[in-house]
């Protein structure tokens, strides 16, 4: 049985562009938009960790054997470590850093299954123009415990091995905190499932032209007084946002992106094309500990974060304010992010955003756990 879903292949590669319609909205100056562009004065490197040692692509794995630049072919993963796939899926890429043709790679998994016509070329509109040659394929399906990816090209060969383990966690983390009390009808996702899980939900909400945030009234239509929005990468289109709630690494996360074409037409899909390709994690301040689940904070529904086209995710364990643990942060941030790229796609930039406490947590996962964050815009920081 093929462990690959081309639904979510396809959601790497599908761009469509929406006309614009309804009035104009332009997004006033905010100075904090205009800092995230610019947080090249604080990027993340693995010379943040001190260590110097070679880690996994994602760097918040130990020392495995990154590929160097003369390499023939290379197996990785792109929505998170290797060491951590949650849920049994993970993006899987095969490269060649040293730039050879991957026309008769094969690729299988396990067994000796052939996956190879499952990878496609690398369809990011905001990947790097100079990256080497490159196909990307989703496994899905994939059992609890190890699975090893193998890439074969003329008398070059490649594997990596990816461990899965339960979305709930935890991973790195340590033993769940207990009690811990559910919080998911409080946040209208209804009666907590096992572990404070919940069914994911998904709705839509638009900016109309006098400024005010309104529910769509039915996804899939875009009403006649909707606004529209300049982003970052110069695309005009309808300020329509795309919102997803659910609970990941039992973390309530919210996640917020433009969608020009409000679901389309069945109500389930996802238009990128207002989306500029970067990822912004809020992180909450605070420090204090709830033994709960607590709630997303701050907001995702952040209105000059989404003019400009960036998607933006918070989550109520990535808020120190919920529980002060800077490790159990580090581990959630992982998770979401692993099922944005699986979702969504996979970012230019993951960014991280915070002040006070949120501060704090970007810098100790800076430093702790490198790979996580590609870049920080923090505000308030103190010892």
């Amino acid at each position: 049985m093929s462990r690959l879903s081309g639904s979510k292949t396809e959601a790497l590669t599908t761009s469509r562009r929406s006309s614009s319609t309804g009035p104009g909205l332009r997004p006033r100056p905010v100075v904090r938009v205009l800092a995230l562009v610019a947080l090249a004065i604080v990027l993340v490197t693995t010379g943040c960790s001190g260590g110097g040692d070679d880690r996994d692509e994602q760097g918040t794995g130990p020392p495995s054997g990154v590929a160097t630049s003369d390499e023939p072919l290379r197996v990785t993963t792109l929505s998170g470590p290797p060491l951590y796939v949650t849920g049994g899926d993970a993006v899987v890429a095969v490269d060649s850093p040293a730039r050879r043709s991957l026309d008769d790679v094969r690729i299988t998994i396990d067994d000796g299954t052939d996956i190879t016509e499952r990878f496609v070329p690398d369809p990011r509109p905001h990947g790097p123009s100079d990256a080497p040659p490159r196909l990307i394929a989703t496994l899905t399906d994939l059992p609890p415990g190890e699975s090893t990816v193998r890439a074969t090209s003329g008398d070059a060969t490649a594997e990596l091995t990816l461990v899965d383990h339960d979305p709930t966690g935890p991973l790195f983390s340590g033993p769940h905190q207990s009690p811990f009390v559910c919080t998911t009808e409080r946040a209208g996702l209804g009666a907590p499932l096992d572990d404070c899980g919940a069914a994911t939900t998904v709705s839509w909400q638009y900016w109309n032209s006098d400024g005010q945030l309104l529910d769509l009234p039915r996804p899939g239509e875009l009403p006649p007084d909707a606004a529209t929005t300049s982003t970052s990468e110069g695309a005009e289109v309808p300020f329509v946002v795309r919102l997803e709630r659910s609970v990941l690494n039992r973390s309530i996360t919210t996640i917020a992106v433009l969608d020009p074409s409000a679901g389309g037409s069945t109500g389930d899909g996802w238009n990128p094309s207002g989306w500029n390709g970067r990822l912004v994690l809020r992180f909450g301040g605070g420090c204090g500990t709830r033994y709960s689940q607590g709630t997303p904070s701050p907001n995702a529904l952040d209105r000059d974060l989404l003019a400009a086209g960036y998607a933006v995710a918070s989550g109520s364990l990535t808020s120190f304010e919920t529980a002060c643990n800077a490790t159990v942060a580090a581990e959630t941030a992982m998770v979401v992010k692993e099922h944005f790229v699986e979702t969504y796609g996979i970012p230019r930039h993951t960014i991280g955003e915070g002040g006070s406490g949120g501060a704090i947590q970007l810098l100790q996962i800076a430093q702790n756990y490198p790979g996580i964050l590609d870049a920080l815009g923090l505000a308030a920081p103190f010892p």
